[in-house]
């Protein structure tokens, strides 16, 4: 679980209101802020600074016609729908994409590309994907029969219930139906299918707005997302040159590397990066000069979920 990575601070939650106000982008230097919230000062539980979501670097050209899909041997039309296919399907093996591994294609719909992590099934699948929308572009109104978990990274990701801003955390559980779109474009880390049958509160935060909690070692800060069932789900904002101790994952661990160089004994992740680790893994992260800031989920794989 990753509250045990913090101390002091643990407050009711700011955001029990499900409803959001996203009106503002964010900057890019926040990113790079690496203050430590103070163990023990209720001030300083509050939001010290906005953060910011995917580095300028990262970010695509809002016009798909200028950077086409990268994965040609997986490309497809638009009226065509995905076949049954497994990627990284196996669950009790490590899997690591940087970068350099991107391989986007079209989704059914025009102007929506999907660069895909983990999936298992075929249209309707138990999918892990960073999903990019060129301006305009929208899909149909829809229902997630097994849950949707969003984290926007870039742009303005809107639906029938909303605008949501680069930093916005989504969950629409079970059952709920929207119909997405952008004005001006956007990038998502998106989950489907991967809520537990009894998952069914929405979740709409907006991350700058949000207190981080300090961790258990210096220059560790911690913003928690959401927690059920001992799945737990947070961003995860490391200083420079930070260590902590090596540990297990006895629900497996799940890493999005936001901004900076995630590190452990295995490797070296720059932004853009997704690590899946399974259950039982153990590893001892830290950072270099850099820091990083990484969305995080433990304790999902092995899990009674929608999707298997």
């Amino acid at each position: 679980m990753l509250m045990h990575w913090v101390i002091g601070c643990v407050r009711p939650r700011a955001n029990a209101n499900p409803t959001v106000s996203t009106a503002a982008g964010l900057t890019a230097a926040a990113i790079k802020r690496s203050g430590v919230i103070a163990p023990g000062d209720g001030a300083n539980c509050e939001s010290d600074a906005p953060i910011g979501l995917w580095p300028a670097a990262m970010r695509r050209s809002r016009d798909n016609r200028a950077n086409p899909p990268l994965c040609s041997t997986m490309s497809q039309s638009a009226e065509q729908t995905v076949p049954p296919i497994q990627i990284n399907a196996v669950f009790e093996r490590r899997a690591v994409l940087r970068p350099a591994d991107a391989c986007w294609q079209p989704s059914p719909l025009p102007g929506v590309e999907r660069w895909m992590f983990d999936r298992v099934g075929g249209e309707v699948a138990r999918a892990t994907s960073l999903v990019r929308y060129a301006p305009g572009s929208r899909f149909e109104r829809h229902v997630h029969g097994g849950g949707e978990e969003i984290l926007v990274l870039d742009g303005v990701f809107s639906d029938d219930k909303g605008d949501y801003s680069a930093g916005t955390y989504l969950r629409n559980p079970p059952g709920s139906a929207h119909a997405p779109f952008s004005r001006e474009g956007c990038l998502l880390f998106v989950k489907l299918r991967q809520f537990a049958v009894d998952d069914i509160q929405p979740v709409r935060i907006d991350t700058r707005a949000e207190p981080w909690r300090q961790g258990l070692v210096p220059g560790l800060s911690v913003m928690p997302l959401h927690e059920h069932n001992g799945i737990s789900t947070a961003l995860v904002r490391w200083a420079p040159e930070t260590q902590f101790s090596a540990h297990a994952h006895p629900g497996g661990e799940e890493i999005l590397v936001i901004d900076g160089v995630f590190r452990d004994e295995f490797g070296n992740y720059p932004a853009g990066s997704w690590l899946r680790s399974p259950r039982w893994s153990r590893h001892a992260p830290f950072t270099g000069p850099e820091g990083a800031l990484i969305y995080v989920k433990v304790g999902h794989l092995g899990a009674e979920l929608i999707g298997g």
